[in-house]
């Protein structure tokens, strides 16, 4: 079993997508509270995270509706 099948089968997808929902959430609070550089370096790697996990769960979502 690969880590993808395993980490599918240990999540719900509403999990996933609450998770990538808050990432997305945190990067945004940043930037309306902080405006600087530093910070939107900051913010890059939790929006990307957050939009691979949203689109991670779209995927298994589509692949557990499939079977």
């Amino acid at each position: 079993m690969t880590n993808r099948e395993w980490l599918g089968r240990r999540l719900p997808l509403w999990t996933l997508v609450l998770v990538g929902v808050v990432l997305l959430g945190v990067a945004a609070l940043l930037l309306f509270l902080v405006h600087s550089m530093l910070v939107f370096l900051a913010i890059s790697p939790l929006t990307i995270v957050g939009l691979y996990t949203l689109a991670y769960a779209g995927g298994e979502w589509r692949r557990r509706s499939t079977k």
